[in-house]
């Protein structure tokens, strides 16, 4: 099993926009299909003309965004990813270095030659954009196929955190406006556990 995991967003309050998403992703492919998976996406990006060039999802356009989604819904890939909305942070917050954290049981490398990384890249700036109203929806509609159901409770695919004081006395209802978002991919989900 290769787990992949990226970032994507300034994680702080934005000044300019009305809604700043950032999120953390992980693409998980199973060890029997990692060779074909970094093959096939090796071949799509020689399509695009990109062959020997590092791939940021930030650069691409809904389709070429929308070839990788349908590239890896032909495997058995999970994709997870977790938005942390910063609209509603309300003061800053403490953290963990994960780099300590994970120092130990995580192979820490660099994008530009690591195509498993480019393409978890691809998918959680997608999920950014897609939430933050900037990427049209021919380019993430079908992300969701990459994506478990939520289990044990968990409302959504997406799970949005917040991060603001536990204590609040009153929490502030907002609809935002990616709710139609997480509500799409939910509904393309596939199940964790079969029956």
């Amino acid at each position: 099993m290769h787990i992949f995991i990226d970032e994507s967003g300034i994680f702080k309050r934005s000044s300019t926009r009305a809604w700043a998403v950032s999120c953390v992703g992980a693409l998980t492919i199973p060890d029997e299909a990692l060779h074909n998976v970094l093959n096939d996406f090796h071949m799509l990006k020689k399509g695009w003309g990109t062959e020997h060039v590092e791939i940021k999802g930030s650069d691409l356009n809904e389709k070429e965004i929308a070839d990788t989604i349908s590239l890896l819904s032909r495997y058995d890939v999970l994709f997870e990813v977790i938005g942390i909305d910063f609209v509603t942070a309300r003061r800053p917050f403490k953290y963990a270095d994960i780099r300590k954290i994970f120092k130990e049981h995580f192979k820490f490398d660099q994008s530009h030659s690591n195509l498993g990384l480019q393409m978890v890249d691809i998918l959680t700036n997608a999920i950014r954009r897609a939430l933050d109203g900037r990427l049209s929806y021919n380019g993430w509609c079908d992300i969701g196929g990459v994506m478990a159901q939520p289990i044990r409770g968990e409302q959504h695919v997406i799970q949005m955190i917040e991060l603001s004081e536990a204590n609040m006395k009153t929490p502030i209802v907002i609809k935002p406006p990616y709710s139609q978002v997480i509500a799409h991919v939910d509904k393309l989900a596939k199940p964790l556990l079969l029956d």
